[in-house]
């Protein structure tokens, strides 16, 4: 029995042991790496947001955060594609990833410049301030004539239907 239980004791602890130099060479390693591209995805977020919010500068931020990603993600395949499961949650890993840089690429940094936004912006603001303000002045000017017109007007069906109208708007 003494045997026995000696040899049992002697096999939970090498599986003790196999475990403990599997984590320390495996997990540790696989868990930075993890963080790492976390990181990488959540600075590629970051520019994108930041060039939505007109950071002209954001967009190579985006091509070096994606780079960065890349790499990160290049570190952690030898490390976490041991089984065959893990080889098939690094391929999804890759694949949500890549789609998300792809689908950023396309709706925003190809379809949006903050660029020709401010222009846009900078032509409205200019229109508001000359011809609309020359506009709102000219129609102001068009209400108070035909009110003027109105109170000297001798017939009244001509001031309900030709004069009033006018001021109403």
């Amino acid at each position: 029995i003494s045997v026995l239980l000696t040899l049992f004791v002697w096999q939970e602890s090498q599986v003790s042991r196999n475990a403990a130099a599997e984590i320390k060479t495996d997990d540790i390693p696989g868990f930075r790496q993890y963080v790492n591209v976390r990181n990488g995805v959540l600075q590629v977020k970051n520019a994108a947001l930041m060039y939505l919010h007109r950071d002209v500068r954001a967009k190579a931020e985006f091509v070096a955060a994606s780079q960065y990603l890349n790499e990160e993600y290049e570190k952690l395949v030898p490390l976490e594609s041991v089984k065959a499961t893990d080889i098939e949650k690094m391929n999804k890993i890759k694949h949500l990833y890549q789609s998300y840089l792809k689908s950023v690429e396309q709706a925003v940094l190809s379809s949006y410049n903050p660029a020709d936004e401010a222009w846009a912006l900078q032509q409205l603001e200019a229109y508001n301030s000359d011809t609309g303000k020359n506009t709102e002045a000219l129609l102001v000017a068009a209400q108070q004539e035909e009110y003027n017109d109105a109170l000297k007007s001798n017939n009244l069906q001509e001031s309900l239907q030709d004069d009033l109208p006018g001021v109403r708007a």
